[in-house]
Parts: C-alpha cells; structure tokens; sequence
C-alpha cells in the first residue's frame, strides 16, 4: 500500500498509478476508499487507452454503473472497440439488460467470428439466463475472494463429506474458467474432481471440456486425467476454438500421445471441411479403434493414417473417390494409404462385432 500511495502522490494525475492503488485497497477491505479514488480515476481518464484500463477496474470491482458509463464513452469514440464492447456485455448481463447485452454480443459475433466465448454469452442473453457468477471475462471476483475460494478447495484436500461434494463442484467449476484464481487452483480442483469420482464431479469436468472459458492446457489435463480414470474413451471438446471429438490421451494401459491423436483426425477433417462439418464425430471413434488393438502410427505413419480416414469417410458415406489423389495430397503412397484404411476398418469392425460386421467384410473386399 505504501509503494502505491507514493507512485500516486509522485504522479497523482497519472490513471494508470490510480488504478494501481484501487487494486490495492480493494484487495485491504478498504472497499469505500478505493471506490473513492475510482471515481477520481473516472473523472481523469482522458484518452481511450485510460478509459479502457478504468473500465477493466470497475468491472474487476463489480462497479457495473461505472464500467457502462466509461464503455459508451469510449465506443463513442471508437465504435470497434473489442475490448469496450466486451466489457459493456458482460456488465449489461450482470445488470439482467438481457436485450441490451444480446445486441453487443450479436455484434461480437460477426466481428470475430473464430471466437467462441461470443456466441455463448449471446445465447446467454437471447436465453435471459442469468450467469451464475459476475461475468468479466475472467475477471470473475476480487482477489480476495478468489483467495477464500482457493483455501476452501485446499481445505476439501484433508477431508470430504458426501454435503460437501455439490459446494466442491462449484468452486471447481470456478477455478477451472478463473483467471485471477491462477492454475494451481485449478490444478488442485481437478485432483479432487478425479479422486471423488461421482456422476456430479464427472459432469463438472465434461462441462470444462466444451466451455470456451477453459484454457486449452486445462483441458487436455483434464482429458488425460479422466483417461486415467475412466479409460481411453472420446469426448467433446471446445479445442482452439472448434468443437471436436477428442480422444483422452492413452488407454488404461499404456500412456499415449493425446496431442497426437488430435493432429491426425484433424488432419482429415481440415480436408473435410467445410463440406462435412460432422467428420470428426465419425472419424474419431475410427482412429480410436485403430489405437485400442494396435500401438500408436509412428511419424511417417500418421500422415497416411489420415489420408486413410479421408478416404475411408467418403466411402462409408457412400462416395466414390481416388485413393490415389488423396494419397498424393497427403504426401504418401497409394499402397500405404491402402494398408492404412484396410487395418482401420479391420479394427472397426472387430470392436464393433456383429454390428458392423457385413459392411465392414464388404469393404476391406472392395479396398
């Protein structure tokens, strides 16, 4: 507090040291004080670069009046503010301005369509549904109680009741979308996730695999963990901003190379799309099939493995189709490409049984 107190009185025109010392006194308790110097920073804040970091604050501090207030003044100026557009949403959903909200995110949506986070507070607002926690874009609560939150989740470490478990979930759930609640939280919420191993815990973390709040990282621990305890086994997952069907990472058995798996399907549903957007969900299943019986493709191997699942997605499908060309695209040789598609469907065909048996017997013919 001391060293904020001195960079304001050195600068005291300065936003960027007021914001600074708001931070601080919120994190103290002294709610009242740092609401004070928030409204002097308001008043300050001149150009849009201050205005925005003022906004960041009063959203940071559940200031909702505030964060609209300095976002309708910048979007004024700057009417392709991403960053003030998003805040202004996020309040407006706090404040259940439903319409308001639904209008900022519709346009989100069309300035960064790759981005996922947009379309699901969009669909949030269209809904009415009103967020379970402040919307900030990460900025969830004060540090201070992040801090609580973090402690309570340790605290769940030494011992667990079953009246426990529905409060754990939430703050794991928390933890799992928290910027400000760090990675080690969400580290420590995935352990217990994992070690209580109940249908409620297990939906919390198939809830974080499709959530675009959820880094990517987190996720891919997430599904090399429920591999551990629940077996090699697909599941969706919001990756990079797309949604596909991703293997877990390993069987029970053998540990295995998720990243790997994902780069392959990929590989075959990039030359899908955008035609089929549906591949993934049918090529995953394939490729898992092939993993379960035999070890996993080496280098050379996985550019003909997903040559292989695109030829073989057309000729399930119906399409007829040049082996040759598709090999030729992915840099591989007809015949291995040809030995790729028939070990997949042998190994379909023997996890499916009787099921796909006809079709199965019918095709490795025709190959």
């Amino acid at each position: 507090l001391s060293h904020a107190l001195r960079a304001h009185t050195l600068a005291p025109a300065r936003v960027q040291t007021l914001c600074v010392l708001v931070d601080v006194l919120y994190t103290m308790g002294r709610g009242d004080q740092a609401r004070r110097m928030l409204y002097i920073a308001v008043m300050r804040a001149q150009t849009e670069e201050d205005r925005l970091s003022v906004a960041v604050e009063c959203a940071k501090h559940g200031e909702d009046s505030l964060t609209l207030r300095l976002t309708r003044s910048l979007l004024h100026r700057d009417p392709y503010s991403i960053r003030g557009m998003m805040i202004r949403g996020c309040a407006l959903m706090n404040l259940r301005r439903f319409d308001e909200a639904k209008r900022v995110f519709a346009r989100l949506c069309v300035i960064l369509p790759e981005d996922t986070i947009c379309p699901a507070y969009y669909a949030m607002a269209r809904d009415e549904q009103t967020p379970e926690e402040r919307l900030t874009l990460g900025l969830d609560v004060p540090r201070s109680e992040a801090v609580n939150r973090t402690m309570r989740i340790v605290a769940a470490m030494a011992q667990t009741s079953q009246d426990d478990v529905h409060e754990l979930c939430r703050l794991s759930a928390w933890s799992f979308r928290s910027v400000i609640g760090g990675a080690n939280t969400a580290m420590l919420s995935l352990m217990q996730m994992i070690a209580l191993n109940t249908p409620e815990t297990r939906d919390v973390l198939l809830d974080a695999l499709t959530d675009p709040q959820v880094s990517d990282h987190l996720k891919y621990m997430i599904l090399q963990a429920m591999t551990a305890a629940y077996g090699f086994k697909p599941y969706d997952a919001d990756i990079g901003g797309r949604l596909v069907r991703l293997a877990a990472g390993a069987t029970t058995q053998r540990q295995g190379d998720g990243e790997e798996i994902q780069t392959v399907v990929q590989a075959a549903a990039d030359a899908l799309a955008p035609d089929f957007p549906q591949a993934p969900k049918m090529l995953l299943p394939m490729y898992i099939a092939l993993l379960e019986q035999s070890d996993m493709p080496d280098r050379r191997e996985q550019p003909a493995c997903a040559a292989a699942l695109e030829y073989l997605f057309h000729r399930l499908s119906g399409r007829k189709v040049d082996l040759r060309r598709i090999a030729a695209k992915n840099g591989v040789s007809p015949r291995l490409c040809r030995m790729m598609a028939k070990r997949i469907l042998r190994a379909v065909k023997n996890m499916a049984k009787n099921k796909t048996k006809g079709s199965a017997e019918h095709e490795v013919h025709q190959l």
